[in-house]
């Protein structure tokens, strides 16, 4: 693994794709394959929570969207498929109820209206008394198609700018080394988005990384 220093070079020093197909890279080496294991093994829970630490991480590094919202937009854009029932995006809040559910409070009256079932030959069906059925399997065999070789994940940087990947970068560093509101580098980066044109960005950005240099003590 790399040393924090290095890493922090390399972050600093690269273009905005460096940083988020870093993300990715990690994500497809070391966290669906976790995710992949609990579906095997039909660890329904365990399914729902990683594949949502994945959603939300993508979501707010790379198109700085939070919540409900970048659950949404991940699953519209790198999970959907073809047919309804499997455009997981139209039951996105459910399936983000899911995780917030078990992550924080275990039981809920929405986990009695909601079922996973492995054997309907559905991504999810919504029944007469309308209650969800979601087969957890099909779901994740959506959710890693996304990280198939030509998959949709690896075109990300068509749904944003490389201005806006540039601004998002910093947020992202700002996230990884755990800024303090007050501090001067924070301040820096979260005016970025202040900035009107890429030469001011670049310009905002000499500075910033003038002063992660600085504080760091990083080689140049």
């Amino acid at each position: 693994m790399e040393k924090f220093e290095q890493r922090l070079t390399r972050f600093l020093y690269s273009s905005c794709y460096e940083i988020f197909g870093t993300i990715l890279n990690s994500i497809h080496n070391h966290f669906i394959p976790q995710i992949r294991k609990a579906t095997e093994k039909k660890l329904d829970h365990l399914i729902f929570l990683g594949a949502h630490a994945v959603m939300q991480t993508v979501a707010e590094a790379i198109f700085d969207l939070k919540g409900p919202r970048g659950t949404h937009f991940y699953l519209e854009h790198f999970v959907d498929g073809d047919e309804p029932d499997l455009k997981f995006s139209t039951i996105s809040d459910e399936i983000h109820e899911i995780r917030n559910i078990v992550a924080h409070s275990w039981l809920s009256k929405c986990l009695h209206q909601i079922t996973f079932n492995y054997e309907i030959a559905k991504g999810f069906c919504l029944q007469d008394n309308g209650w969800l059925n979601i087969n957890p399997n099909i779901y994740y065999k959506q959710f890693e198609n996304g990280y198939r070789a030509n998959g949709p994940i690896w075109n990300y940087h068509v749904l944003v700018s490389e201005e806006e990947l540039t601004i998002h970068k910093y947020k992202f560093l700002c996230l990884w080394l755990k800024l303090d509101k007050s501090n001067p580098i924070y301040i820096k980066i979260i005016n970025l988005e202040k900035c009107s044109s890429s030469e001011q960005i670049a310009r905002q950005e000499k500075h910033i990384k003038e002063l992660v240099i600085s504080e760091y003590k990083l080689n140049q």
